[in-house]
C-alpha cells in the first residue's frame, strides 16, 4: 500500500510537471510569434535606413510613396523655427527646444521632401537640398 502511494505521488508529480511543460510551450510559441513580428517590422525598418538623406544635421527616410520621415534625434540648429505646425509640433512632443535649436523627440512624416527641407532650412528649399552620405541628391 505504501507502494501504491509513493507511486500515485511520482504520477501526480509528473503530470504536474508535464502540464507546467505545456503550458510553458505555449507562452514560448506565442512569444516567438510576437519575435517573428517584431524581426519584420525591424527589418521593414532596415530597408527603408538604406535610403537615408540628409539635409544639415537632419536624417531622413526616403518612403516608397514619396513620403520624408524626419528620424527622431536629428536636430535642427536654428534659435528660432517658424513653420505652420511648429506649435502642435512642440505641443506634441515631436520636437523639443534645445540650447542652439530643436531636436526631433520622435520621428515626424513629411508628405514630400520640399516641405521637409522649408522646415528644416527655414527658406524656400526642395529635394536638391537631401543628399545621401555619397553627395547623391534626393530622387536622382
Amino acid at each position: 500500500m505504501v507502494t501504491h502511494l509513493i507511486e500515485s505521488e511520482r504520477v501526480e508529480s509528473v503530470l504536474g510537471i508535464l502540464e507546467q511543460a505545456q503550458k510553458e510551450k505555449s507562452l514560448v510559441r506565442e512569444r516567438l510569434g510576437m519575435l517573428a513580428n517584431q524581426l519584420e517590422d525591424l527589418l521593414t525598418e532596415i530597408e527603408q535606413f538604406k535610403r537615408v538623406y540628409y539635409c544639415r544635421d537632419v536624417a531622413a527616410c526616403a518612403l516608397d510613396n514619396g513620403v520624408v520621415r524626419i528620424v527622431r534625434g536629428s536636430r535642427v540648429n536654428a534659435p528660432r523655427l517658424f513653420g505652420y505646425r511648429l506649435p502642435d509640433l512642440l505641443k506634441e512632443g515631436i520636437l523639443a527646444k534645445e540650447d542652439n535649436g530643436y531636436v526631433f523627440v520622435r520621428d515626424y512624416f513629411f508628405h514630400a521632401p520640399s516641405p521637409a527641407a522649408s522646415f528644416v532650412l527655414q527658406r524656400s528649399a526642395g529635394p536638391v537640398e537631401w543628399m545621401d552620405r555619397n553627395g547623391h541628391r534626393w530622387g536622382k
